[in-house]
C-alpha cells in the first residue's frame, strides 16, 4: 500500500506468516522529489487487531546499495489474525501501512494418506 504526504512516500510491503515464522517486513522510503531515500532512520511498529503493540517503535534497516528498501527481520506472531505494520520515516518525514496476515496452511491428505500442504 502507498501513502503519500507533503513531504516523502512510504510504500510498505506486507504478506501472509504461519504462527511462529521467520519473516521480513520491508518497506521503501522516497524523497519529496520522488528519488529513493538512502539515509533516512526508519522506524516500525507492528498492531495486533485490538490494538495492541506487538513492536514498538523498533528499527529498519537500509538494505545497501538498494533504492530506498529497508527490512526488519521478525518471529510472526504466535496468534492467527491480521496484523497492522506501520512505518514512519525521518528526513523525510512519511508514513505508510499495509497488513499482515497470520494463520495456519491447512493440511490435506493424498490419496496415499500423506499429509501435503495445501496450495489454496
Amino acid at each position: 500500500m502507498m501513502n503519500e504526504n507533503k513531504r516523502g512516500k512510504i510504500i510498505v510491503s506486507g504478506t501472509e506468516y504461519e504462527p511462529g515464522e521467520g519473516g521480513t517486513i520491508y518497506a521503501q522510503i522516497f524523497n519529496p522529489d520522488g528519488t529513493p531515500a538512502k539515509s533516512a532512520t526508519v522506524t516500525l511498529t507492528l498492531y495486533k487487531s485490538d490494538e495492541t503493540k506487538i513492536l514498538d517503535t523498533v528499527s529498519m534497516d537500509y538494505i545497501t546499495d538498494s533504492n530506498g528498501v529497508y527490512k526488519y527481520n521478525f518471529v510472526s506472531p504466535l496468534l492467527e489474525g491480521t496484523y497492522i505494520a506501520d512505518v514512519s520515516s525521518t528526513n523525510p518525514e512519511a508514513w505508510g501501512s499495509d497488513e499482515i496476515h497470520v494463520s495456519i496452511t491447512p493440511q490435506v491428505r493424498s490419496s496415499k494418506g500423506q499429509q501435503e500442504q495445501s496450495n489454496l
